[in-house]
């Protein structure tokens, strides 16, 4: 029997070389079955890669998921025309924070669009994973995009107010989030910051010797984190 789809969401498929493209063509390739979720395409290096270990590479797809990626564009150029206009020191810092704000709200929806093109290409009963995941809006992107495991590397900005106030009113996604963090420290940080977000340790790295990564290997990011308490809040 063949096995259950493995979905790969990579927003930076296109960027060639890095830990983004080892990754994402060394889990497709020890999966066998996977399904890969790449926004702005993939590399050329990887997309022969990928080929090769029979995955299947989409765009987002589906009427609501073309709407969610074609507002996470317009975002995103409104953020990198944001920076040029505010790239002055004599702006505030708040108004200098904002176009890295809009950025976040840009990545969270192109996320969502491809989560939910990863559950609709699968039937909705498949892992969908974001390999390199938004720091921010894990409930936005859970409630518009629907269950997923997301990694996430790094967290070099908080949310300004705007953002915690969506972040708030989404909260409820968070319960179809597990968020992976590679170490104890962003474990850490990710918990002060969203204590009601379902959080696990797993480092992120993939052997170089071109080992299969073994069943336990796959099942362990793959079982639900047990929910924060509900005594908490943000």
């Amino acid at each position: 029997m063949r096995a259950a789809a493995l979905v790969l969401v990579e927003p930076g498929a296109h960027r060639p070389g890095g830990h983004r493209e080892h990754a994402l063509t060394a889990l497709a390739a020890a999966h066998g079955n996977a399904v890969v979720i790449a926004p702005y395409g993939i590399a050329g290096q990887a997309r022969a890669a990928l080929a090769g270990a029979g995955a299947h590479v989409a765009a987002p797809t589906g009427a609501v998921a073309a709407v969610l990626a074609a507002a996470g564009t317009y975002t995103a150029a409104l953020a990198v025309a944001g920076r040029r206009t505010f790239a002055s020191r004599r702006w505030p810092d708040a108004v200098r924070r904002l176009p890295h704000q809009v950025m976040l709200l840009s990545r969270c929806l192109t996320e969502a669009a491809c989560v939910r093109t990863g559950h609709h290409l699968t039937g909705g009963t498949d892992t969908v994973v974001v390999l390199s995941a938004s720091e921010a809006l894990h409930g936005a992107t859970g409630l518009l995009g629907g269950p997923h495991l997301r990694f996430v590397h790094e967290l070099v900005t908080t949310e300004d107010a705007p953002l915690r106030i969506l972040g708030r009113l989404t909260r409820r996604g968070e319960r179809r989030v597990v968020a992976l963090a590679p170490t104890g420290a962003i474990h850490g940080d990710l918990a002060r910051r969203f204590p009601r977000l379902p959080l696990k340790v797993r480092p992120f790295a993939v052997a170089d010797r071109g080992d299969r990564l073994t069943d336990t290997a796959f099942a362990g990011p793959r079982t639900p984190a047990p929910a924060a308490p509900t005594g908490a809040a943000r």
